[in-house]
């Protein structure tokens, strides 16, 4: 499994692409997808899924242009993050962004149950806090986390939607029940661990390290 990590937009969203042979999931697709699409059809990989950890803009903005590039593709959101889509002009207006495409969403999750999205195995987790519908993505023991915990920090809480407490509570009790071991993918910033939020984010302290 290779995961390539493709920083781009007004915010430096990371857009993640996960290819496993011919086969690719597409994770917060940021509105510079250009590249993303040219590569995938170079080397004639067709995206199995697109998941959307939060409805927030820098997170979808690219979204319209590769459902575009491949027609039919499936795109995953909680449906707690449906009302957000429908302020989506709003949060562009919001951080001075152009008017984005409509956002369309085939398949809304509506629990934690592992769901197959052609040759992978996912299995979303509930992590409110950074805003309504955020979740983080469990794939092949790796934890994508959107906007809710980030290296050395949590995501904001200001925006709609947001709750401090909540956001905390989720990041305890959803993403730091995972080992130390287990690799971290944030929407924005580095890669990080479990252990290292353990040991340094200073909104996470009291936690035991596993040895």
């Amino acid at each position: 499994m290779n995961i390539i990590v493709h920083p781009n937009g007004a915010f430096s969203v990371n857009t993640y692409c996960i290819t496993e042979s011919s086969h690719a999931l597409i994770i917060d697709p940021g509105s510079e997808a250009a590249p993303l699409i040219e590569f995938l059809q170079k080397d004639n990989i067709i995206p199995e899924g697109i998941l959307i950890t939060h409805p927030h803009i820098d997170h979808v903005e690219g979204l319209p242009l590769v459902q575009k590039a491949f027609p039919g593709v499936r795109t995953y959101l909680s449906a707690d993050g449906k009302p957000e889509l429908q302020h989506i002009t709003e949060q562009a207006q919001l951080f001075g962004l152009p008017e984005p495409a409509p956002v369309i969403i085939t398949d809304y999750i509506l629990n934690e149950m592992e769901i197959a999205v052609g040759f992978f195995t996912i299995t979303p987790l509930f992590t409110p806090g950074h805003c309504n519908g955020s979740l983080t993505f469990l794939i092949n023991g790796m934890l994508f986390t959107g906007d809710a915990l980030f290296k050395g920090t949590i995501g904001r809480t200001d925006l709609p939607g947001g709750n401090h407490t909540l956001l905390i509570t989720s990041i305890t009790d959803k993403i730091m029940t995972f080992d130390d071991n287990t690799q971290v993918y944030p929407g924005h910033g580095e890669i990080t661990t479990i252990g290292y939020e353990k040991r340094r984010n200073p909104f996470l302290r009291g936690f035991k390290i596993n040895t």
